[in-house]
């Protein structure tokens, strides 16, 4: 399952590193724009993502309606088992309400689940995206010590070190998992072409705000 953002992508790597072949991506677009259940902003770049990580795509639109998302869902693990997959791998860290209805849609389609992100520290998953070649932006924030400056920035160690901070100073998640932030990769170890960002857009209300790509193409040149 694919998203646009960091915890798939990484998870992604891990399925690569533990010997998993991966056969296609999954982007579900919910209609909801709050849903709990799937990633919202920048949608069209997790469908970019299928082609530079070489995979099929299967690409469903989830009605608004906690059952509906998880009949999509299902429609959409029924569709990766007639592509041959047996396991559908996620980037779910700790949303227990991901996870398991991730799990009983799979089930229901006669496929099993990995997590391979579950449970890390997220200073260990930060750390990984800020030195292993993650291009990671910043595309939603919604948390105290997270400011419009940092809407559409690079992920570096020093974002890192502030994000672990404010999680004692401010109860934020480190990685994000009670929407304090959401991301969008741009480059990956995995990938074999780099996101360019041609044009975008800010839209910021008091203490929070998202940074919209407006339009983008396949980098030419090394960052």
């Amino acid at each position: 399952m694919l998203s646009g953002g960091k915890d798939s992508t990484l998870a992604h790597h891990h399925a690569l590193e533990q010997g998993f072949t991966p056969v296609a991506g999954i982007v579900i677009t919910p209609q909801d724009p709050e849903s709990h259940m799937f990633h919202v902003p920048n949608l069209d770049i997790a469908q970019a993502h299928i082609q530079a990580l070489n995979l099929e795509p299967i690409q469903i639109t989830a009605p608004h309606g906690q059952e509906t998302e998880l009949e999509a869902l299902t429609e959409a693990f029924q569709q990766a088992a007639a592509h041959d997959v047996e396991t559908i791998v996620t980037g779910a860290v700790a949303s227990e309400y991901q996870r398991t209805r991730i799990e009983h849609a799979a089930h229901n389609a006669g496929l099993k689940t990995h997590t391979p992100l579950w449970h890390k520290p997220p200073s260990e998953l930060l750390h990984e995206l800020t030195h292993a070649g993650y291009d990671v932006r910043f595309t939603h924030v919604a948390a105290h010590g997270l400011t419009q400056d940092w809407l559409g920035q690079p992920l570096t160690p020093e974002r890192r070190g502030t994000l672990l901070a404010l999680e004692n100073t401010h109860g934020v998640h480190p990685i994000g998992e009670g929407g304090e932030y959401e991301t969008v990769v741009l480059d990956a170890p995995t990938f074999n072409q780099r996101i360019h960002v041609q044009d975008h857009a800010i839209d910021w209300h008091r203490d929070h705000g998202r940074w919209i790509i407006n339009q983008w193409t396949w980098a030419t040149t090394p960052p």
